[in-house]
């Protein structure tokens, strides 16, 4: 049951006053269908520091909005005593994208975000599905490791695309490289690829 409400979010909630003692399970469906106030406290009191998780907040008046929700435990001493809930509501950001992979479908090629870190590691955290006409490998695929859409680069081409893409972050850039693509099936193709 909730405790205590601030007043932000029991705007958001759409509550003129926070309601002391409201079930959070008949306002919030989670997306992890195994997240449940007995799994959390099993999570909490074998040390875990808190669980990030996606769900759907009802408002009273029936509408839904997308909520970015982190849990974390409240001790006291060695027991937990309570769950510190903090939400951030993703509605715009989720319909913005959904708006962008419509236009996207119908542009030729695909639209990316390309991320690089200093250790080396690399990802597309977006990408439209015209990934999937050009590298052969599926959006989800490369969220977090870049890797399956550079297995495909031809040998021989490799390397100065790497090379390039770190000229362009060194310089601050923009980026345009025409490699070769080796699919799945055995063809090869030419891809030009610019970024800024």
């Amino acid at each position: 049951r909730i405790q205590s409400v601030n007043r932000k979010c029991a705007q958001a909630l759409g509550w003129d006053q926070p309601p002391a003692g409201t079930d959070f399970t008949r306002i919030v469906s989670l997306d992890e269908e195994e997240v449940s106030v007995g799994s959390l406290q099993r999570e909490f009191a074998q040390g875990a520091e808190g669980r990030s998780i996606n769900g759907k907040l009802q408002l009273p008046d029936g509408r839904h909005r997308l909520v970015d929700w982190y849990l974390g435990p409240v001790m006291d001493g060695q027991q937990l005593s309570g769950i510190l809930v903090t939400g951030k509501d993703t509605t715009r950001e989720h319909e913005l994208i959904r708006r962008l992979e419509k236009i996207s479908d119908h542009v030729p090629g695909m639209i990316y975000q390309y991320q690089q870190w200093p250790d080396g590691r690399t990802a597309f955290p977006y990408t439209s599905a015209g990934i999937w006409q050009i590298y052969g490998v599926n959006p989800a695929d490369v969220v977090e490791d870049a890797s399956p859409a550079f297995e495909v680069l031809h040998p021989d081409d490799f390397d100065s695309v790497v090379q390039s893409i770190e000229q362009s972050m060194k310089g601050l850039t923009p980026w345009r490289d025409s490699h070769r693509v080796k699919l799945h099936d055995g063809r090869v193709i030419w891809v030009e690829g610019e970024s800024t």
